[in-house]
């Protein structure tokens, strides 16, 4: 009787050490770490501005335990309908690193509205882990930079350049 009692608290411990150790175990496998970003400049000297017409910097350090799988950049207007929008998703010099640098020129379009941007960022890495990062922007439209359209190179071949365009300044 002693040794039937002793054999089933036995098996009762034995039971309950493997599953918490599974429990335990399953934990771990569930625990995902989110890639990071770091050193983040937006526009030129992090200024958070755009200007219609121009180009704008974007440029991040992003570090994942897992393999980085790509980064979104959306740009939408603050005020929904009334404005330029941007999506677009980039794994190049991202997809399947620990560690990358993105820097990005996006060109602003001449007509975007002037006004308030949202800025979104979002990085994913191979093992489904994700981060965002949100900040506010501002495009501008300055009637003073000039702008180029029409643009047209030939080159003859040998040391002729001619280049041909319409420049716009006020």
């Amino acid at each position: 009787m002693f040794a039937m009692s002793f054999l089933k608290r036995t098996i009762v411990l034995l039971g309950l050490s493997i599953s918490l150790i599974g429990c335990k175990k399953d934990e771990e496998n569930s625990l995902i770490v989110a890639p990071e970003f770091a050193g983040i400049e937006i526009g030129t000297a992090n200024t958070k501005t755009a200007y219609a017409g121009q180009d704008f910097h974007i440029e991040a350090k992003l570090k994942a335990g897992a393999d980085l799988s790509g980064l979104k950049v959306q740009i939408t207007p603050v005020v929904s309908g009334r404005g330029w929008s941007f999506s677009q998703i980039y794994t190049k010099d991202i997809k399947g690193l620990k560690n990358a640098v993105f820097h990005e020129h996006l060109l602003v379009p001449e007509d975007a509205v002037a006004g308030e941007y949202d800025l979104l960022l979002v990085l994913t890495d191979e093992s489904g882990g994700r981060s965002e990062y949100k900040s506010t922007i501002n495009i501008i439209k300055n009637l003073m930079l000039p702008s180029a359209s029409l643009m047209s190179v030939v080159f003859d071949g040998n040391s002729d350049l001619q280049l041909s365009g319409r420049i716009k300044a006020t």
